[in-house]
């Protein structure tokens, strides 16, 4: 059964924006749960002042998932996200219950985290010109983009008709028309992690004059614009029943070669990197499953 999370509100003075924040989409990914706890118990305690505009965070989404330390139960709440006229599972009710928040939001901000260590990088739902001059401000040294693009070009390649992995971000975007990125902090419980998603929800809320950092110790680092866009090419899903292993222990945007190998299944079939022109790197390992999903 579907557990409602808990939402915090705060309100400034002055108008302004409402940007929604949420943490732990999936639930064992800790990092953004932290690092809006650790916002709020700011906020609350007046080293940070929100001086307008509004803040909604839900630092714990899928709170049955987050319970039991995984990443989902039953279903990814974070895949074939839409609205549902008549929901019947947890994953129907919950993208039901956040439409409803990013419709009230002006700007929606999702935090996720990894199992592998990983440098912090951004989604961007749209490369839309507030999208970008937002990402430039958060510190990432690069961005993805064309998450949907990619899943719909192997479509075509492979004659398959399954459902697009349509994310909560990128249904903001592209139904809803909300600024919207997805921060990838790191590794979960990584103390760099939390703290540059942390960073990154004080930069959203400066980068639109919200708030006033009190503490000086809390005012984040200087960022650099010189960021990298990697544009996903190709979306590689496991075949169900069938054991695939990655070739060697990838890396978060390890180069490959044209046509390089990076998995094989146990009846010897191979996934191979793309043969065309360009740089390739593989995105987000995960060596603790079979091959997952993921992009080159």
């Amino acid at each position: 059964m579907f557990t409602p999370p808990k939402i915090e509100r705060r309100s400034g003075t002055q108008s302004g924006p409402n940007i929604l924040f949420t943490g732990a989409l999936h639930g064992n990914e800790s990092c953004g749960t932290k690092a809006l706890d650790k916002f709020l118990e700011l906020l609350d305690s007046g080293k940070i002042t929100l001086t307008s505009g509004s803040v909604t965070a839900v630092p714990i989404t899928n709170v049955e998932a987050h319970r039991q330390k995984k990443r989902f139960v039953n279903e990814d709440w974070n895949r074939d996200w839409q609205q549902h006229e008549n929901p019947q599972t947890d994953r129907e009710h919950a993208q039901n219950f956040l439409n409803g928040l990013m419709r009230e939001a002006d700007v929606v901000a999702d935090i996720h985290s990894s199992i592998a260590k990983s440098v912090p990088f951004g989604v961007l739902a749209a490369k839309t010109e507030v999208c970008v001059r937002w990402a430039l401000k958060l510190g990432f040294d690069h961005v993805l983009t064309d998450w949907i693009e990619a899943h719909v070009r192997s479509q075509k390649l492979s004659g398959k008709t399954d459902s697009y992995p349509m994310t909560m971000v990128h249904y903001a975007a592209e139904k809803l028309g909300k600024p919207a990125i997805a921060i990838e902090g790191g590794q979960h419980d990584d103390p760099v992690a939390i703290d540059f998603a942390f960073n990154s929800i004080l930069r959203t809320l400066l980068h639109n004059n919200m708030i006033m950092i009190n503490d000086a110790s809390l005012v984040p680092p200087a960022v650099s614009d010189n960021v990298k866009n990697y544009q996903c090419h190709r979306y590689t899903v496991r075949p169900p029943g069938e054991g695939w292993r990655f070739t060697k222990p990838w890396r978060h945007l390890q180069g490959l070669r044209r046509g390089e190998r990076i998995a094989r299944n146990d009846a010897g079939k191979d996934r191979r990197a793309a043969k065309g022109r360009g740089r390739w790197q593989i995105v987000m390992p995960n060596h603790n499953t079979n091959v997952p999903e993921g992009y080159t």
